[in-house]
């Protein structure tokens, strides 16, 4: 006997169809939901919206960051005109003196007589020392923190007769000064020329090490000889002294074996940031090398502007003259490692990088 099932009424089947009870008509129990028709609303279009979008998002950074990403190698001619010009002002300066910066008696000899007393007219008194003496004098404000503390003078002569007189000759301008209101420092010609000449060396010895380290460094760090980046780093620190010497001949300023002695701290001030720059380009996790040089940027240029802060604060508030002029050969040589750094240096690493390492973003 065979089992015939009968489809009940109103059930559904697999397609989830529903079978009526053949009159067409839903059961009681049935409703169907009815759809809500809204009406569209129209809309007006415009003529923009047929525009075709940008290819390129818009460019939200500032002004000068946006024209120093796109602009960076038509920047490069502003540090080269910068060190063309420097180079002129040295050779312009060998040319009328027959050396590249003046020198004080601590390098070429001579007496420094320093007075505690203040005195108005010091181009006068400079006047007619130089008249009385038949030899330059140079007179220069002793201050401290703004207010003055007296006066400092040179002049080349070394004899104790000529000591003697020079001293005389300043009291008749000056009236009659008690041994606590100066002080006499005098230096031969042959020691001053001894100081030079070992400073030079030093100079010159601390570069050369300083290039070694650099080019060292590099090896050991990168794992292969990476030459040009040394070398923009080399150059940049030349650039520097080279910027930094054409100021101070160009200000008058006579240097001293302390002010030479400045310059070998500048190479150490100016290899700092440039081995920084060069580290975040080579090894930065950043896509785009721009954005390599912005992150060290961010680092380096806080480090040079509180270098430069520190040496601002000491060249007003310190009285010795030697420290002044130590701070102000250091602030003048910041300001340009700002300018070769990260204008020369940041542009011809990047120009170099993306034609050899990476391919340009």
């Amino acid at each position: 006997m065979t089992d015939d099932k009968k489809e009940p009424v109103g059930s559904t089947d697999v397609s989830g169809s529903f079978k009526s009870d053949g009159d067409g008509k839903l059961p009681d129990n049935i409703t169907v939901a009815k759809e809500d028709k809204k009406t569209e609303k129209q809309y007006d279009y415009k003529k923009s919206d047929f525009k075709p979008k940008s290819k390129h998002s818009e460019d939200s950074r500032n002004f000068i960051i946006k024209n120093y990403d796109k602009q960076y190698k038509k920047l490069l001619v502003i540090p080269s005109a910068i060190v063309a010009l420097t180079i002129i002002i040295l050779l312009f300066s060998f040319y009328n003196t027959g050396e590249f910066f003046q020198k004080d008696v601590s390098i070429k000899g001579g007496v420094t007589i320093t007075i505690l007393q203040t005195y108005d007219d010091l181009d006068g008194l400079e006047k007619f020392l130089t008249d009385s003496l038949g030899t330059t004098v140079n007179t220069r404000l002793l201050s401290e923190a703004g207010a003055k503390k007296g006066i400092i003078l040179d002049a080349g002569i070394e004899s104790d007769e000529e000591v003697s007189n020079f001293l005389s000759l300043i009291q008749e301008k000056t009236g009659e000064l008690s041994t606590d209101q100066y002080s006499v420092q005098v230096i031969g010609s042959s020691l001053g020329a001894s100081f030079f000449k070992a400073v030079i060396v030093s100079i010159f010895a601390a570069f050369i090490l300083m290039a070694l380290v650099v080019f060292l460094y590099f090896r050991f760090a990168a794992g292969k000889w990476i030459l040009l980046p040394s070398l923009f780093i080399i150059w940049t620190v030349l650039v520097d002294m080279i910027g930094t010497l054409a100021v101070v001949s160009l200000l008058d300023i006579k240097v001293s074996t302390a002010g030479l002695a400045a310059f070998l701290l500048l190479i150490g001030y100016s290899v700092d940031t440039d081995i920084l720059l060069t580290m975040r380009l080579l090894k930065g996790r950043q896509e785009k090398i721009f954005d390599r040089i912005m992150n060290a940027a961010r680092t380096g240029i806080f480090m040079t502007v509180a270098g430069m802060v520190a040496m601002a604060a000491g060249l007003v508030f310190t009285q010795s003259e030697t420290i002044r002029q130590i701070m102000l050969i250091l602030l003048i040589g910041l300001a340009f490692d700002l300018l070769h750094t990260w204008l020369t240096n940041a542009g011809i690493l990047r120009w170099y990088l993306e034609r050899n390492m990476y391919d340009t973003k």
